[in-house]
């Protein structure tokens, strides 16, 4: 599984188990399956919209009053759940690949 087809071998898997365990949970009506696999998705969305974040919307944060942060977390936390769907296979399959790769050449 070396080079860049077992990577991407690996980060097909991911998507079909990430995305086979959210049709499980809701195909059997399963509401901790769905939250834990949610809430995996939910944090590797939220790393990716740290690294997008400009600095100038930082700025902007930092003066908003209690309720301006409570609307920007509830948004930030949707979009991190949404994009989190996608990015969670690649970052996961992208690390599995890498340990895998590791323990195969030492």
């Amino acid at each position: 599984m070396q080079g860049p087809g077992g990577r991407i071998l690996v980060t097909v898997a991911s998507i079909v188990i990430i995305w086979g365990l959210i049709y499980l949970a809701l195909a059997i009506d399963f509401p901790p399956l769905g939250i834990a696999v949610v809430a995996l998705c939910v944090y590797f969305g939220w790393r990716a919209l740290n690294n997008l974040q400009d600095t100038l919307l930082s700025r902007l944060i930092v003066i908003l009053p209690i309720g301006g942060w409570v609307i920007f977390l509830v948004i930030k936390f949707l979009l991190a759940a949404m994009i989190g769907l996608f990015v969670a296979p690649f970052v996961l399959g992208r690390k599995v690949g890498e340990r895998f790769e590791y323990h195969m050449n030492n």
